[in-house]
């Protein structure tokens, strides 16, 4: 077993023996490790005088594990450093790339989660916008993508928030014209909203 095999067991095996409800492991689940021994903080894996974060370790080794190796050891190099003095690779204190999370517990997420299907190597700023982002949001029951980060449908932001966001826009946001668009276009776009409340029935008098 690896390290990280070998911490999943025992995280699993932990679980098992808490009175709280056992969640699935499954890949379209999180693996939030009770190892990180405080609720909101990331899990750590502790080694011979050094202490790495769990989810930057196992993104590493999905990295690794790319058919294009040249690319992998491009990436890894954005996210690691070697000490001078020792040899020791570790993760670098202000790295071109670090660790995101596709899931947080604004939408369901983990801080401590280490799916590596939830891992990617990002910046600092693509790392940060996530925290704001709706990953999905559902109108009328049905779901749709409300995430502009990733690449081509890749690496979107996963998970919904607890509660929904208020669909209803407020009279600023119906106003506002975009740089891009054009007075006739915002008119013409908002056309069919109008006509419906205008041909909606007026609600009863309290």
């Amino acid at each position: 077993l690896t390290v990280l095999e070998l911490r999943r067991v025992t995280d699993m095996l932990q679980l098992c023996r808490s009175p709280e409800p056992f969640p699935s492991w499954g890949a379209d689940r999180c693996w939030p490790s009770p190892g990180s021994g405080r609720p909101g903080y990331y899990a750590t894996v502790h080694l011979p005088g050094l202490n790495y974060f769990l989810h930057s370790l196992q993104l590493v080794e999905k990295i690794s594990k790319v058919v294009d190796k040249h690319a992998a050891q491009e990436t890894l190099s954005k996210m690691t450093s070697v000490d001078e003095k020792t040899g020791i690779t570790s993760f670098a204190d202000y790295p071109p790339l670090q660790t995101s999370h596709l899931c947080i517990p604004e939408r369901g997420g983990s801080k401590a989660c280490y799916n590596p299907a939830h891992l990617v190597a990002e910046t600092q700023g693509e790392n940060n916008a996530r925290a704001g982002c709706l990953g999905t949001i559902w109108i009328d029951d049905i779901p749709y993508n409300a995430c502009v980060h990733g690449r081509d449908g890749r690496d979107r932001c996963v998970g919904w928030l607890q509660t929904p966001p208020d669909t209803q826009l407020s009279q600023p946001q119906r106003s506002y014209i975009p740089s891009f668009v054009t007075r006739d276009k915002h008119a013409e776009l908002f056309a069919p909203l109008i006509a419906s409340e205008q041909a909606a029935p007026a609600a009863p008098a309290a």
